[in-house]
């Protein structure tokens, strides 16, 4: 992946969700994964809560996990 595909901001669609959650609206892949990170290590914390940004936040780690792929 290159240095400028980063900054792109990422849509729904890309990630195959109808919608994303507020405050990932518009934001770069980076920033998208570092929020999911974040909710995924929450989540485990409290034991599966059920917060409604945990399927984005694994939709968005599988997306960068395909571009790694594609990159190999």
């Amino acid at each position: 992946m290159r240095e400028s595909n980063k900054r792109e901001p990422i849509v729904a669609d890309q990630l195959g969700l109808r919608d994303l959650p507020k405050g990932w609206r518009g934001a770069p892949l980076d920033q998208l994964v570092a929020s999911a990170n974040k909710v995924i290590e929450q989540s485990e914390a409290t034991g599966g809560s059920g917060d409604p940004r945990l399927r984005a936040a694994l939709k968005v780690l599988e997306y960068r996990d395909r571009l790694k792929e594609r990159k190999k």
